[in-house]
């Protein structure tokens, strides 16, 4: 498997821009949380342990309240609050 990296600055060439129509509240909050989780986790190639809750997943979660604040914090399974 090819290594990737990439410095800070430089945008990775899988990267594509995104539309305007993404932006702002007019999107769903389960398609932000697939944004910020498991997409960047696959583009780095590491979906297999980060970016999703399953079998064999590092389980590294971030619980929010109804109001999206921070409610709760668990790496690799074990709860850090």
């Amino acid at each position: 498997m090819q290594e990737r990296r990439w410095s800070a600055g430089r945008q990775h060439p899988d990267v594509r821009p995104c539309p305007a129509k993404h932006h702002g509240a007019g999107n769903h909050l389960p398609n932000a949380v697939r944004m910020l989780t498991l997409n960047p986790a696959t583009l780095l190639g590491i979906e297999f342990k980060k970016g999703s809750l399953r079998v064999g997943a590092d389980a590294d979660i971030l619980l929010l309240d109804e109001r999206l604040h921070l409610a709760g914090i668990w790496a690799r399974g074990v709860a850090l609050n």
